[in-house]
C-alpha cells in the first residue's frame, strides 16, 4: 500500500478509483456533501499520482474547512513529497472569496476555482485535483457545482455520496465530455459538528494572524471591491451636514455615484428619512451602513494583477485623514493595489464575530 495510507482510509470502491486515476494527467473535480471524505480522497490521489511521477497540484475550494490556505480562501498547492493530509501542502496561491460558505458569493467561488486551476497549470501541473465544499443541496448548489464543472472542464468527476444526494446535478454533468465516478462514503469517515468546524477555523485563523502587523493605506492609493465604500465621489461638507440633520445620526462618511448614495452612520436609519434623502440627491438608491459593520472585517489584499497577496483584518478607518488600517501577516505591503472586502468578521485570535451580507456595505 502507498506511503501515508492505512486500510481504514479506503474501501474497495475507493481503491479501484484510485488505481484508475493514479496515472491520469487530468483535471479531476471532487463532489460530495459535508463529511464524505473528499479531502481524504484528494490527499490519497495526490500521493498516488506523485508516486507515478506526475506533477500534481491540489486546488482546495472548501472555503469553510480549507486545508491549503486560510479559511475564506481557495488555495492551490503543488506536491513536492507525499503528504499525510492536505494541510501539509504549502499554498502557492490563494483566492479570497471572503466567506466560509459559497452562499451569496457564488461568482467569486467559480472565479476563484478557475483562477487557481490556471495558476496550477501555469506552474507546470500535469494533473489538478479540485476539492469542493459540501454545499450540494438545492437549486443554488446545483447551479454552483455545474458552473464549476463548466469553468474547469474536468476529464473526471469523482462523486462521493451516501445515497443519491448528488444525482440531481450528476444527471446533467455526465452528459458532458467527462467521466463520472460514483463512490460510497467509507464507514471510517468522521462526522464533524458545527462547533468542531468553527473551532478548526478559529485555530487556522489564529495561526495565520499569529505574526501579523498593521499597515496603513491611503484611500486615494487603493481601489476597493465588494463594497460601496471608496468607489464614488465624497460629498461636500454642506451635503454631509444636511445628511446628519435628515437622518438624525452621526455621518462618518458619504459618497455618491450617478444613481447611488452610500452613507456610513452610527445607528440604524428609518426608511422615511432615506426616502427624503433619495429625493433630495436625486438618486435611485441610498445604502446606509453602521460603522460597526466594518470593524474586524476580513479583507483580501490584491496586487495590480488581481492576485491575492494575503488576507487581512480591517482594524480602523480614519475618515478624517482618509486612511484604512489593516492587520495582516504580509510584511511588505507596497504591492497592495486593491482591498477586497469580505463578509466575515474575525478577531486576530481567530474568534468569529459575525457576518456581513453582500450589498450591506
Amino acid at each position: 500500500m502507498p506511503m501515508n495510507e492505512s486500510p481504514q482510509q479506503t474501501s474497495p470502491e475507493w481503491e479501484q478509483a484510485l488505481q484508475t486515476l493514479a496515472a491520469q494527467r487530468a483535471r479531476i473535480i471532487l463532489l460530495g456533501a459535508r463529511d464524505t471524505g473528499k479531502t481524504t480522497f484528494s490527499a490519497l490521489l495526490a500521493n498516488r499520482q506523485l508516486s507515478h511521477g506526475i506533477r500534481v497540484a491540489v486546488v482546495d475550494a472548501d472555503v469553510g474547512q480549507s486545508e491549503i490556505g486560510p479559511p475564506t480562501t481557495i488555495g492551490m498547492g503543488m506536491l513536492e513529497v507525499p503528504v499525510p493530509t492536505l494541510h501539509a501542502v504549502v499554498p502557492r496561491a490563494i483566492y479570497f472569496v471572503g466567506s466560509v460558505t459559497p452562499r451569496g458569493r457564488m461568482l467569486e467561488t467559480v472565479n476563484g476555482v478557475r483562477a487557481m486551476v490556471s495558476k496550477a497549470e501555469e506552474a507546470g501541473a500535469e494533473s489538478v485535483i479540485i476539492d469542493t465544499t459540501g454545499f450540494v443541496t438545492g437549486a443554488a448548489a446545483r447551479r454552483l457545482k455545474c458552473a464549476k464543472v463548466e469553468a474547469v472542464r474536468p476529464q473526471f468527476v469523482v462523486a462521493i455520496q451516501r445515497k443519491d444526494e448528488l444525482e440531481h446535478m450528476l444527471r446533467s454533468i455526465e452528459r458532458r465530455s467527462c467521466t463520472v465516478m460514483r463512490l460510497p462514503v467509507p464507514d471510517a469517515v468522521v462526522l464533524k459538528s458545527p462547533q468542531m468546524r468553527q473551532q478548526r477555523r478559529m485555530i487556522r485563523f489564529f495561526r495565520y494572524f499569529q505574526d501579523s502587523r498593521q499597515h496603513i493605506f491611503e484611500l486615494a492609493q487603493v481601489g476597493c471591491e465588494g463594497t460601496w465604500f471608496n468607489t464614488g465621489t465624497p460629498l461636500e461638507w454642506k451635503e454631509v451636514h444636511f445628511l446628519r440633520e435628515a437622518l438624525r445620526s452621526q455621518v462618518f462618511w458619504a459618497e455618491r455615484t450617478s444613481e447611488h448614495l452610500f452613507v456610513i452612520t452610527d445607528k440604524v436609519v428609518d426608511e422615511r428619512s432615506l426616502e427624503v434623502v433619495a429625493k433630495t440627491f436625486r438618486v435611485a438608491h441610498v445604502t446606509p451602513a453602521g460603522v460597526h459593520r466594518f470593524v474586524k472585517l476580513l479583507l483580501g489584499l490584491l496586487d495590480a494583477d488581481g492576485d491575492c497577496l494575503a488576507i487581512g483584518i480591517l482594524e480602523r478607518i480614519d475618515f478624517a485623514n482618509r486612511t484604512i488600517t489593516v492587520r495582516t501577516p504580509l510584511k511588505d505591503a507596497s504591492r497592495v493595489a486593491i482591498l477586497r472586502f469580505g463578509g466575515l468578521k474575525v478577531r486576530p485570535d481567530g474568534k468569529e464575530l459575525g457576518m456581513v451580507n453582500p450589498g450591506e456595505i
